[in-house]
């Protein structure tokens, strides 16, 4: 994540004072962890009654498109590109950044955006170099495909169109102000200097935004970014969250206009849950609010002189009192706010460092690309992909078979499972991980009965329901072994189970079972129900798949910018797929 500047808190801090409510005994200073953190000034010990509350910030605050003077034009503009609507999601949020940030201190956001140190925010690791690039090879970050740099390319060229075809309604901001020579230089593959700008930016708004609701969406949300990660641990082969704190945000709003009713359709949301959460919301601002009159009701018992005061100070005073009870009429209806609430106690260990968690299920990879950082803690998350190792033997196994239609029966199987069986594996392993209550949940507070949550202040909304896996994307990317247990995914086993089905079977029990019930069913018995013996034959045939995976690693890494880093995501890959090794060694 790109750093906060020092010398531009107080500037900040400003801004916070005028737009939020922000704990004024919460302290911003420099971390041990890097770049600047958010402190207490001593412990806190959590009561049942004490106030949570570290920061609310209404939505209409918020540094998103929909916010944004720019908004109008992102909406009406039509892309040549189909894949980039500059109107949505991330590629919104960046682009409304630039225009925010082209308006200096006219936007209203100017001291926030002042205080993010955009010129040494590191680049995505898409537009590393060629040296970065081939130490990465057979890497995580290589098989997932995030070093390709295509997307972001698209997106900039895309970016730059838009602010062409609108400059006569908003001036182009310089890193979009490009070209042909320029433009020529990408499409030859190089990456120029307003292209990492652009590149610094995107790593900059992927680190600092928050979803919000299915309203505003992706959003800056400032001060909430100030909070450092903590990554999580393992104790008794669980892995066990640390942060301090959770974001929460009611996003039960219309899509259209962000109210919770309206003639649009409204909140799906239960009516006594709704008055339970007005109620509490009303316990946590009326000390705030009471706070607010206290300090009106003192301004009106100080004795002034009516001649002493100039037209032009009364006008300042009604102006800025109105500014303050507007943002107090704002505040007070916690539906249409973000909050940090604490929700543990920071430690004397941290030096009373107040922590949030950008992900407690995210690997390395991922850490890496939003964030532009790795846990080098052995982080428990972190997998190892087999499906390279999977296809060699796929190639291997169909030479052998020496049948154009026994290659077919096989591809024929492969096809089942991407169209079919793969989602129908996700819906089961959902289904044996939620019975069994072995899911985690974020916060870490969720009991091993799967009773639901059994800390009352929690505040996510997956307590009492069924939280969701994050599989991946595709079947070839399950195919892996994990750091937490040093197993390989139930997929791998199932995958390994279908290549080796009867195609008589296969066809009979899956292929052509329409019913979703039975077809459930079946693959369950035949392709995740297996016997010790199963595991322990595919377990041979994993074991050397992680000594290839181990063997194409660089065997040295070639001097670059990021070499060390790289050097300590190979070590941790390495260590992942030797776990594995160690479990079965015996077994071979």
């Amino acid at each position: 994540m790109s750093s906060t500047l020092t010398t531009k808190i107080d500037l900040l801090q400003n801004w916070l004072s005028k737009n939020s409510f922000w704990r004024d005994d919460l302290v911003i200073k420099e971390s041990k962890f890097g770049g600047i953190g958010v402190f207490s000034k001593g412990p806190i010990e959590l009561k049942e009654d004490d106030d949570r509350l570290l920061l609310r910030i209404p939505k209409s605050n918020l540094l998103a498109p929909k916010n944004s003077y720019i908004y109008s034009l992102l909406v009406d503009y039509e892309p040549e590109n189909e894949d980039i609507v500059l109107s949505e999601d991330m590629f919104g949020l960046v682009v409304t950044v630039i225009y925010e940030l082209h308006c200096g201190p006219s936007s209203p956001w100017a001291d926030y955006l002042g205080s993010i140190d955009l010129e040494n925010s590191e680049i995505p690791i898409c537009l590393w170099d060629s040296q970065d690039k081939q130490n990465l090879k057979n890497t995580e970050l290589d098989l997932l495909g995030l070093l390709d740099p295509q997307q972001l390319i698209d997106f900039y060229l895309e970016s730059v169109r838009f602010a062409t075809s609108n400059k006569q309604l908003a001036s182009i901001p310089p890193v979009l102000d490009v070209d042909e020579s320029e433009v020529a230089e990408i499409d030859n593959g190089k990456y120029p200097t307003k292209l990492i700008e652009f590149g610094k930016i995107i790593q900059s708004v992927t680190s600092r935004a928050f979803m919000v609701d299915n309203y505003c969406q992706l959003a800056l949300v400032p001060a909430a970014d100030l909070f450092n990660h903590l990554s999580p641990i393992v104790t008794d082969e669980s892995v066990v969250n640390r942060e301090n704190i959770h974001f929460v945000c009611d996003g039960t709003v219309c899509d259209d206009c962000g109210e919770q009713d309206c003639q649009h359709g409204g909140s799906d949301s239960d009516e006594e849950d709704q008055e339970d959460d007005e109620q509490d919301e009303m316990e946590i601002d009326m000390d705030y609010i009471k706070s607010m009159d206290e300090e009106d009701q003192s301004d009106a018992e100080t004795d002034v002189d009516p001649e002493e005061v100039s037209t032009v100070s009364i006008d300042g005073d009604v102006a800025a009192q109105a500014a303050e009870l507007d943002l107090a009429n704002e505040l007070s209806d916690g539906s249409k706010c973000c909050d940090i609430i604490l929700v543990s106690e920071p430690e004397e260990e941290y030096g009373y460092e107040i922590f949030n968690s950008y992900g407690n299920e995210l690997t390395n990879c991922q850490l890496l690309e939003k964030y532009g950082f790795i846990d080098l803690d052995d982080n428990p998350n972190d997998t190892c992909i087999l499906s390279v190792q999977f296809f060699k033997q796929i190639k291997s196994l169909k030479q052998k078979l020496g049948s154009a239609k026994k290659e077919k029966e096989l591809d024929e199987k492969l096809e089942w499972l991407e169209d079919r069986g793969y989602d129908l594996m996700n819906e089961i392993i959902q289904s044996i991980e939620s019975d069994h209550g072995e899911h985690e949940h974020e916060g870490g507070c969720c009991d091993d009965e799967g009773t639901g949550c059994q800390d009352e202040h929690c505040e996510d909304e997956c307590c009492g329901e069924e939280t969701p896996i994050n599989f991946p994307e595709s079947w070839p990317l399950s195919i892996r072994v994990r750091n937490i247990d040093g197993e390989c995914s139930i997929h791998s086993y199932g995958i390994l189970k279908l290549v080796e089905l009867k195609h008589s079977v296969f066809t009979q029990k899956l292929l052509n079972v329409k019913n979703e019930t039975h077809m459930i069913t079946n693959v369950q018995k035949y392709l995740l129900n297996n016997s010790e013996q199963e595991i322990q034959s595919f377990n041979k045939t994993i074991l050397n798949w992680c000594k290839n995976r181990l063997n194409s690693y660089p065997k040295s890494l070639a001097p670059s910018k990021h070499n060390e880093l790289i050097g300590k995501i190979i070590e941790q890959e390495k260590k992942v797929l030797n776990k594995f090794i160690t479990l079965n060694i015996h077994e071979s």
